[in-house]
């Protein structure tokens, strides 16, 4: 067995759940705490020399793999997520460590399991409607949708930066209809291969990544998927600027050991951005198992029912000048 250690930094901040958007509210850990993780030899190991590389990418790969995998365990869960468990079991972490995580991350679950529902209830319509379309999945790093909804015909292509890469294909395998592709979508280097991989329609979801870039890298990325990709959709999730402003307080963030670089107050400004960007659905993790959240964010999202807004997912049309849209949130 191979011990590789990961050190994991807790900061006060809040998450973005259906009930917990206030900074103040965030689980927690001390920048001097480290988490032992017993990775077990064979194919799905990483070597300390690997890992030691890798170690920041790692993190924030482990934290939402961890929420989805302790949720699966409830008797009556948001998300079933089994393979998420194994991989999870595979990292063999130490009873103490799995003791931490579940004391320092009670919100975490609520809030990750939560969006991923809103990004696989949309991508399930996308394929209902479109069964031998395109996923496009944008920084995925251990993400199991494909494992969740793959429906045995679309094809699925992961982008992802070659480190995040190199954790991911020591658990997920390439086929015929499912590639992993090391670049950075920030770089037009994965254009091509994707025009011509994918089979349209096109599916985009770049699920908690575009609050690490800049405003003129996510209007880059937008305006690059209108050009190659007309007509394709593009989920995301985003917050406001407040949230933006004080990320250095937000778990995930001091996990990560990144700042959220982007927030909007209302999503629907990036149509004064460019003519061919519509806004056809917004959601909120506030709106969703508001049950699972503490009492007080149950109260103030009811009484001041505008901080549903903090922190959104949303579902963009690319490249058309013309654009039908539901706005749940309008």
């Amino acid at each position: 067995m191979t011990k590789v250690y990961a050190t994991f930094r807790r900061s006060e901040g809040k998450a973005s759940d259906p009930h917990a958007l206030h900074a103040d509210q965030v689980d927690t850990i001390n920048p001097t705490d480290e988490l032992l993780l017993e990775i077990e030899g064979g194919a799905d190991s990483l070597s300390k020399a690997e890992f030691r590389e890798l170690k920041g990418v790692a993190r924030t790969m482990i934290l939402p793999l961890y929420a989805r995998a302790s949720e699966s365990k409830r008797a009556r869960p948001i998300l079933r997520d089994p393979r998420a468990q194994q991989i999870l079991e595979q990292l063999n972490c130490s009873p103490e460590e799995l003791a931490d995580l579940e004391k320092e991350s009670k919100i975490l679950p609520v809030v990750a399991c939560v969006a991923a529902t809103i990004y696989d209830r949309w991508i399930s319509d996308f394929l209902d409607q479109h069964p031998t379309g395109t996923i496009v999945e944008i920084g995925p790093g251990l993400d199991t949708r494909y494992e969740r909804l793959d429906n045995g015909q679309a094809t699925w292509i992961d982008i992802d930066l070659p480190e995040s890469l190199a954790v991911r294909r020591r658990f997920f395998e390439e086929n015929q209809r499912r590639m992993f592709l090391a670049e950075s979508i920030l770089d037009e280097g994965w254009v091509e291969i994707v025009r011509e991989r994918a089979r349209p329609p096109i599916l985009f979801a770049a699920e908690g990544v575009l609050f690490y870039f800049k405003e003129e890298d996510v209007r880059a990325l937008f305006t690059r998927v209108a050009d190659h990709f007309p007509g394709s959709l593009f989920l995301h999730d985003s917050c406001v600027r407040g949230v933006a402003a004080n990320s250095s307080k937000i778990r995930l963030c001091q996990v990560g050991g990144a700042s959220f670089q982007w927030g909007i107050d209302d999503i629907k400004e990036i149509e004064a951005w460019d003519p061919r960007f519509h806004v056809e659905e917004i959601d909120s993790v506030l709106y969703h198992y508001r049950n699972r959240y503490p009492w007080m964010v149950r109260l103030v999202t009811w009484i001041i029912p505008g901080i549903r807004r903090v922190f959104t997912v949303n579902k963009l049309r690319l490249g058309t000048t013309d654009a039908g849209r539901r706005l749940d949130l309008a």
